[in-house]
């Protein structure tokens, strides 16, 4: 989540917002549910180990997409409305991790691990806005692309991010939403279709996500992380 004007974010949860909204709408609560994080990636057959599943539990939130590519090809379509399925969290199930405050309204090069909340790395974001490609990679810890957001039009001056597979084909595009009582982001797939909603306080990573259906899949807000002093907001 980017500060205003104009998002260009890394993620689904992360690609939309530079705005000032002064808080969150009035949202229910996310549903109690077994929370835990996540030391590996073993469900795209990636990483060793394997999920760290809980027993599920009654009233836990909706399954949520997390960015990603469909497995090792990463040129291989994902079905569905799913940019990664491999990293849907199961039904019953809760994920947490944390993503530093660096991104900025301006053009940057820089690196950066996002990070359960334990400050171990889950994967990287590789930003480049210098050149004809500016835009935004994420990939897991061994290199292998999850996502790319291109954000050329938004540092033009003329669009919004485009979230992308890491064949560059486009997922969805963010769409600035004007609303009562609050404005926010919408994020669209290819045929307009809304896939989710994003409102709230942008500039304090204070923002809900919920689904078309009006269901809360996600929520972030600031954290505290260790002790380099780079402030941190949570994605839940």
């Amino acid at each position: 989540l980017r500060p205003s004007p104009a998002p260009g974010g890394a993620s689904a949860s992360a690609a939309a917002g530079r705005g000032g909204e002064a808080g969150r709408p009035g949202m229910p609560p996310v549903p109690g549910g077994p929370r835990f994080t996540f030391g590996s990636l073993s469900g795209c057959g990636l990483g060793p180990g394997a999920w760290p599943l809980p027993q599920p539990t009654t009233g836990a939130r909706e399954s949520s997409p997390a960015a990603g590519s469909p497995g090792p090809s990463s040129t291989r379509r994902t079905e569905g409305k799913q940019l990664c399925p491999c990293l849907v969290v199961p039904e019953g199930h809760e994920m947490n991790f944390a993503v530093r405050d660096l991104l900025t309204k301006e053009k940057q090069q820089l690196s950066f691990s996002i990070v359960d909340l334990e400050e171990r790395p889950v994967t990287h974001v590789i930003v480049n806005e210098v050149g004809p490609h500016a835009g935004i990679l994420i990939q897991l810890l061994d290199q292998t692309p999850l996502a790319w957001v291109r954000t050329k039009a938004v540092h033009e001056g003329r669009g919004m991010p485009e979230i992308c597979y890491p064949s560059g084909e486009m997922f969805c595009t963010v769409a600035k939403e004007e609303a009562v009582p609050s404005s926010g982001y919408t994020l669209r797939d290819k045929s307009g279709q809304r896939l989710c909603t994003l409102h709230g306080d942008f500039r304090e990573k204070a923002v809900n996500v919920v689904n078309p259906s009006g269901r809360l899949i996600c929520e972030t807000e600031r954290c505290e992380l260790g002790s380099d002093g780079t402030p941190y907001y949570q994605v839940r």
